[in-house]
């Protein structure tokens, strides 16, 4: 039997299977592949940032945008759909295996269970059979799982349009990036629009990383760190300007 790589070129070629037979092969080969493509991703996403890269975020944004060119909140649903399979996978292999085919929708909704009820994570899989419920039946069904009001249920986002590739951008441009922000940012108005965006960003990073199930304590101290040279560098720059204003007078 040929390989679905070759089928799939062969069509993209423009060169279609001769035979019912041969289309019926790949079109069922195809199908397998779709139901099972994202939840491989997610797994192999999840055990990449967990096993190789000690849960340094930066660098393994960068390397699942250079592998997969997957960016966003697409890369961080796939993820936290991997982190809930891996741990499956410890927990209950049989549970594990019967999630693969269903809908990322529907596991993305149980994966808040996972990340602020893990205990009971298995009870509500044994409890709800996923595979013959609709998404919106899913997302009500692990909305009363974690107590929340009719209101709670479908919080409004907020639109931040362009937000996550303007993050990921970021992210990955590394010191060049910085630079150009350095020639960007070139008024007190762009500055201090900057400070204040900066520190929205700032405080909701600093709240996931101290809230995360298991906090990364290195990852932490060291963006201690990077906040107490930045609070040492504007103490020494007031304090210069300050010893300036006082030569000046005297």
């Amino acid at each position: 039997m040929r390989q679905l790589d070759e089928m799939i070129n062969d069509i993209a070629d423009g060169v279609l299977p001769s035979t019912l037979d041969d289309a019926e092969s790949t079109l069922k080969q195809l199908m397998m592949l779709s139901r099972h493509a994202r939840p491989v991703m997610a797994v192999l996403l999840a055990s990449a940032k967990r096993d190789h890269f000690n849960n340094d975020v930066v660098s393994w944004v960068a390397w699942a945008s250079e592998t997969c060119d997957i960016d966003g909140s697409d890369r961080d649903h796939l993820r936290a759909i991997g982190d809930m399979l891996l741990d499956l996978q410890d927990e209950d292999i049989k549970l594990y295996r019967r999630l693969f085919p269903i809908d990322t929708e529907k596991l993305l909704a149980v994966t808040q269970i996972n990340l602020h009820l893990p205990d009971r994570l298995v009870d509500f899989l044994v409890a709800y059979k996923l595979e013959s419920m609709s998404r919106q039946e899913v997302r009500a069904a692990v909305a009363e799982c974690l107590g929340k009001t009719p209101a709670e249920r479908a919080p409004i986002q907020p639109e931040l349009p362009g937000f996550e590739a303007a993050v990921d951008a970021l992210i990955q441009g590394g010191q060049q990036t910085a630079a150009a922000l350095k020639d960007i940012v070139s008024t007190p108005e762009k500055a201090a629009g900057a400070f204040r965006v900066g520190f929205s960003m700032l405080n909701a990073s600093v709240k996931y990383f101290t809230e995360a199930p298991e906090p990364n304590t290195a990852q932490i101290a060291a963006i201690a760190g990077r906040f107490e040279d930045a609070a040492k560098q504007l103490r020494e720059f007031t304090a210069s300007i300050a010893e300036k204003a006082l030569s000046r007078g005297a």
